[in-house]
């Protein structure tokens, strides 16, 4: 039952290009030798709008002989053109406050995962926020942080019974003797 990851990717970067006005959502950071040709990977109506989603972490415990939880910790940066004058933050701040409601609207993104709450985190974090160089252009940059967890099992394993189980609390922890 492991999922896929390009899926759980898939899943977040769609959860952000469903809020208004998010911008560019990029599956993996994006690189390019000439800043011009970085420069339009983020760039939306002449502005810097931009996002991209990269996996940083991996755990996994066991929870019972056949079974294991697996977190996964995602990171999701983003970048907005900056102007003053506008108070540009403000808006901002509106907009990552509206992707983190998409995604407390959304705990399982659509089925790809379990959950995206753990003991540590409900949902999306963030984890800073202040002006960044990007791009050669004074922007807003955003870091936000994900875990998703998700199980793995045997392949015959019912996927939905399993996550009734884990969400019930029926899947404790092993002693690693194989009794659970």
């Amino acid at each position: 039952m492991t999922q896929d990851m390009e899926l759980i990717r898939e899943a977040i970067a769609a959860k952000i290009e469903g809020v208004a006005d998010a911008g560019i959502v990029q599956r993996h950071e994006r690189w390019a030798q000439r800043q011009d040709k970085f420069r339009v990977r983020y760039e939306q109506d002449g502005k810097i709008k931009g996002w991209f989603v990269r996996r940083v972490r991996r755990r996994s415990r066991v929870l019972t002989f056949k079974v294991n939880e697996v977190q996964n910790s995602w990171v999701i940066r983003g970048f907005r053109s900056f102007n003053d004058e506008a108070a540009s933050e403000i808006e901002f701040d509106r907009l990552i406050e509206s992707i983190v409601e998409a995604f407390r609207a959304d705990d399982t993104l659509g089925g790809t995962v379990i959950t995206c709450t753990t003991p540590q985190a409900s949902g999306l974090q963030l984890t800073e926020s202040a002006p960044v160089m990007f791009a050669g252009a004074l922007c807003h940059g955003a870091e936000l942080e994900l875990t998703t967890v998700t199980l793995e099992g045997p392949d015959e394993a019912d996927p939905v019974y399993l996550r009734e189980l884990y969400l019930n609390g029926d899947l404790v922890a092993s002693s690693g003797d194989g009794d659970a």
